[in-house]
């Protein structure tokens, strides 16, 4: 009987296959790389799918309870700032745990993602570093001034002399360990729901729509080479910005 796999985790699999057949072809063990002639069938999602991706993100007061909940817990203070720092940047949470301070450009705020952290069956203490997901991954982003205070607490208290995200015993924290607090304190401050980490990706790049950030250069800052699957996703944003337009011609006086 053969593996019943989820389509991003078959995705991830060509992914890492393709890399591994890439290099063998350029040091001459095969003439040929066999996954570029994989196509993986596409994947349409039913309504409640889409409606359910749909629900998956913060807005900006969401974010802001969540974050008032957790900086009151001085165990989880630095667990809040990367959760905060997600949410700004959109970075993956393999990305975040594997970003090194030879990744931050502080003079230019600029950050470079390079690698992802292993995160499947390799515990984090390892600190194995992956090739991003894609090779759109790979790439560098601008830091707003609150993204450049968290990296400067990190750089200040308890700094590990490679990575960036590290906890006070200069430890770099699992995802589980991550994912539980942020799904509990989710559940605290905002009410049950179903709540992960990768939320957070979705909540960064809602935001950016709703700031009318063009959709090409969203998908650069977020490592995304699918348009269509950002416009299906991410469609209840424009909701609510015909919900917003509405008001605003209602209350129009002239």
């Amino acid at each position: 009987m053969g593996l019943r796999l989820a389509p991003a985790t078959l995705s991830l699999r060509k992914t890492y296959y393709r890399l591994l057949f890439s290099y063998a072809k350029r040091i001459g063990y095969v003439k040929n790389n066999p996954i570029e002639n994989i196509v993986l069938p596409k994947v349409k999602l039913t309504h409640e799918q889409l409606q359910r991706k749909k629900e998956k993100f913060l807005d900006k007061r969401d974010m802001r309870k969540l974050l008032d909940y957790l900086y009151q817990d001085k165990w989880h203070f630095r667990k809040a700032l990367m959760f905060e720092f997600l949410f700004l940047t959109g970075l993956r949470i393999g990305e975040l745990l594997a970003l090194k301070w030879e990744d931050i450009d502080l003079d230019n705020q600029k950050l470079h993602v390079r690698h992802t952290l292993n995160i499947h069956g390799v515990p984090a203490r390892n600190r194995e570093l992956l090739s991003p997901k894609t090779s759109h991954s790979y790439r560098s982003l601008m830091l707003d001034n609150r993204s450049m205070e968290i990296i400067d607490f990190f750089s200040s208290e308890y700094k590990d002399e490679n990575f960036v995200f590290v906890g006070t015993k200069k430890q770099t924290y699992g995802p589980d360990t991550l994912s539980r607090v942020f799904k509990k304190a989710c559940t605290e401050a905002l009410g049950e729901g179903q709540y992960n980490l990768h939320m957070l990706r979705h909540s960064h790049i809602s935001l950016l729509v709703e700031m009318n950030i063009p959709i090409k250069a969203i998908m650069e800052r977020v490592g995304h080479s699918d348009e269509k699957m950002i416009l299906q996703i991410y469609s209840h944003v424009t909701e609510n910005i015909q919900s917003s337009l509405l008001t605003k011609l209602n209350d129009l006086t002239f």
